[in-house]
């Protein structure tokens, strides 16, 4: 279940099947490592997101209006909170112009209907936002944070090939056989 994979990561629980090798230490030394590597409110800024994500190889660049937003399958506008207790997601899509409101909502609603973890909304200009939180407040690995995002990023890609029956996103060329997905 994605939902339990998702908050054991947020959790910085670790398996053995990770990959990590035994350390033989103890716990509390583990710990005291562990701890220096968490996100936790104080740290949380959009310098600390940009060095992770430059440690990840993730692509970052920077708007006019100084926001951080990460390049990968999907474009990822990337906040940490006023506060840092979280770090908020969006994807801003914009559906193709033969799609209707009616069309857009029901799409919305399944999508928000289907994933739990992820938010999909329609604003008023006609675009569809897609949104995650993630957790800060009491400290999270960077692992955890990068994992969080990835998830977040297919639970998008997966709400879009799963609810879109109408065409909203994407549309089939029946003489070609061929599909064409929107991207933003």
């Amino acid at each position: 279940d994605y939902e339990l994979m998702l908050r054991h990561f947020q959790m910085g629980h670790r398996y053995i099947d990770e990959g990590l090798p035994v350390t033989g230490r103890s716990g509390e030394d583990e710990e005291r490592d562990t701890s220096a590597h968490l996100f936790r409110p104080e740290t949380n800024t959009k310098h600390s997101l940009q060095s992770l994500f430059a440690d990840a190889y993730m692509e970052t660049e920077t708007d006019s209006d100084d926001d951080l937003w990460l390049i990968d399958k999907l474009k990822v506008l990337v906040r940490p909170s006023e506060k840092g207790e979280v770090i908020s997601l969006a994807v801003f899509l914009q559906p193709r112009k033969q799609a209707g409101l009616k069309a857009c909502l029901i799409f919305v609603n399944r999508v928000n209907s289907s994933i739990r973890l992820v938010r999909a909304a329609y604003q008023e200009n006609g675009i569809i936002c897609f949104d995650y939180t993630i957790p800060v407040a009491g400290g999270i690995t960077r692992r955890a944070v990068v994992l969080a995002i990835k998830f977040f990023l297919g639970a998008v890609i997966a709400g879009i090939e799963q609810c879109d029956h109408d065409g909203v996103f994407k549309s089939t060329d029946t003489e070609n056989g061929s599909q064409e997905t929107l991207r933003n």
